[in-house]
């Protein structure tokens, strides 16, 4: 009977071990989740910017062009 309580014992303890540990990888893919989103928003302002300073350059380049002309 003693060994059975132990048993059951130990197996709630690896229960809840895992139940911790999957609480933990949960959380932890959480904070990736967000940090991927906050990095994609970020890329997507930077690349918003070099595409109107590309637009700026080609408004600059065709100036330069006219008075040359």
């Amino acid at each position: 009977m003693t060994r059975f309580i132990v048993g059951a014992v130990t197996i709630l303890a690896a229960v809840g071990s895992a139940a911790a540990a999957g609480s933990a990888a949960s959380t932890e893919l959480d904070r990736l989740r967000a940090e991927n989103r906050r990095l994609g928003a970020a890329l997507a302002e930077r690349e918003r910017q070099v595409r109107a300073l590309q637009r700026e350059l080609g408004e600059m380049a065709a100036a330069l062009r006219r008075l040359e002309a």
